[in-house]
């Protein structure tokens, strides 16, 4: 198993007490994954179908890579009780993939983007983004509530693009964290940083099939370089 990259972070809410246990991140090269790994001895046999069936040679090592190091970290988190290989993953109302009911209530979640993979794992539910910050240009600021916008505009102009990413990262944590992903828009979720949350805006904060009543989401971003390339990460928790 690789030494952690990152350092754990905890997610807090100003507004509650913070979990006892908030959440444990992960961040290490796909490489450097791959290298202290045997895929054969840890993925299931859904997983390697469905590896199989990814044809871009980086998709299929950071997936590959992500998935390993979710099974070793989720027996740490046991102290090896269940081995790697022992892990069921099924997948949630909305396709979150999370473990079977019978396991330990841990939830977990996996991002990648680059050389890199980012994994979070909680015992309650949350969402991780990691993000190029070269990637910045290629988002679309229509994202950004009005809120927002007005936010952003105060930043200096040389911190505006790591500031707007940082709001990105934190939106599609929070995405994934509610379980829904892409099924959100991105301007029914509003981030206030200086409160270290993210609020449902609009007919979002009606949905019942997210959680009634709606959750608080505490979030975390830092900013990470690894093997040369600058990267921007969020964390969200739900509590």
């Amino acid at each position: 198993m690789p030494q952690a990259i990152a350092q754990s972070t905890t997610c807090r809410a100003s507004t509650r007490p913070p979990p006892d246990e908030a959440v444990d991140v992960r961040l290490h090269m796909v490489e450097e994954v791959l290298g202290a790994s045997d895929p054969r001895q840890v993925l299931s046999a859904a997983e390697w179908a469905h590896a199989r069936q990814i044809t871009h040679g980086e998709a299929w090592r950071a997936y590959v890579a992500g998935r390993c190091l979710l099974r070793q970290v989720l027996s740490q988190k046991v102290n090896g009780m269940t081995a790697p290989a022992d892990w069921r993953l099924i997948e949630g109302p909305h396709g979150k993939p999370a473990l079977s009911a019978v396991q330990p209530a841990l939830r977990f979640n996996l991002s990648h983007a680059g050389e890199a993979v980012a994994l979070a794992v909680s015992r309650y539910e949350v969402g991780i983004d990691l993000e190029l910050c070269s990637a910045a240009a290629a988002l679309l600021p229509e994202a950004l509530c009005a809120g927002e916008r007005t936010r952003l505009a105060a930043v200096p102009p040389g911190q505006a693009a790591e500031a707007f990413l940082a709001l990105w990262c934190a939106k599609e944590a929070a995405a994934k964290a509610l379980g829904l992903g892409a099924q959100l828009e991105f301007h029914d979720l509003e981030v206030d940083p200086a409160r270290g949350e993210v609020y449902l805006r609009g007919e979002v904060y009606l949905r019942t099939d997210i959680v009634d009543p709606p959750p608080r989401i505490a979030f975390r971003s830092v900013s990470a370089r690894l093997n040369g390339q600058a990267y921007c990460l969020a964390v969200a928790l739900l509590h």
